[in-house]
């Protein structure tokens, strides 16, 4: 069963009432830096465990945050009382609530794990709905996940990505705030959606649907290969989700991002130099 990719505050609360589904559901609070691991113990929704980006990522390349192979997957999520039955609820304590949670996703569905949704609008958004909070760490019995298989069709490769700088062959999107923090490196051939443009910031909450499509029509060919991109696979995340949510499923991510880039194709790159005036 494929879970919706976004759920409720309130439909949260629900479900946690709900004895019968106890065991059935496993929180995550998502995280990767160790300050974030201090609020966690401060207070979280009760029952959550933490998804730490650092111990799953792939230990033997110097690029940042790479994809895990599937052994760590699996030990990773069994260690968090997950198996291929649990639908795991994400979320994180960004201000805008999807900064890692959005990251994890699309893990979890990369090693074939449809049942897992995002908390819409994260702690923020569950502490406004009155929620309660809780302190401390708590122990979960440890659990065998069996039968992860990194989906490689959801995933681009460089020498793709470099082809289309000439070819125009895939629809490039750079999910790097630009505007923002003026990158001194772009990509050619590519095209800016960045996570400001499908979260709405007031609501802490992803556009709706009607909004994410004019976003994307305006933008992208809907019937192209899309390619999405970032530094390092976070921001990425956010946009390839809110693909998902108008429909889009087989956009790919590429996960080298720009700091692959920069390795093995800096030539190709597009330098920008500031110019005094």
């Amino acid at each position: 069963m494929t879970a919706s990719p976004l759920v409720t505050a309130k439909w949260l609360l629900n479900q946690l009432s709900n004895r019968e589904l106890e065991g059935k559901i496993r929180i995550l609070e998502c995280l990767e830096k160790t300050e974030a691991r201090e609020a966690f113990k401060e207070g979280h929704i009760p029952g959550a465990q933490v998804f730490d980006l650092r111990l799953c990522r792939d230990e033997n390349t110097d690029l940042p945050m790479m994809l895990p192979d599937a052994k760590v997957f699996a030990k990773v999520a069994g260690n968090l009382g997950i198996d291929r039955e649990t639908h795991v609820i994400i979320y994180d304590r960004d201000n805008f609530g999807f900064e890692t949670s959005a990251r994890t996703w699309h893990m979890f569905k990369l090693f074939g794990h449809d049942k897992v949704s995002i908390l819409d609008g994260g702690l923020q958004k569950w502490v406004s709905c009155n929620g309660k909070m809780q302190q401390g760490e708590s122990v979960v019995g440890q659990r065998k996940y069996k039968g992860a298989k990194l989906k490689w069709r959801m995933l681009a490769k460089i020498d793709e990505v470099t082809e289309s700088f000439e070819t125009g062959a895939l629809t490039l999107i750079d999910a790097r705030e630009i505007e923002k923090d003026k990158p001194k490196i772009r990509v050619p051939n590519s095209i800016n959606i960045p996570p400001s443009q499908v979260i709405d910031r007031e609501l802490r909450e992803f556009k709706s649907t009607r909004k994410l499509r004019e976003i994307f029509v305006n933008n992208i060919d809907p019937f192209s290969e899309v390619v999405v991109f970032c530094q390092r696979g976070i921001k990425a995340s956010n946009v390839l989700l809110a693909l998902n949510l108008i429909g889009k499923y087989d956009a790919k991510l590429y996960d080298g991002g720009v700091a692959e880039l920069k390795q093995k194709a800096e030539d190709k790159l597009i330098h920008v130099v500031d110019i005094e005036q």
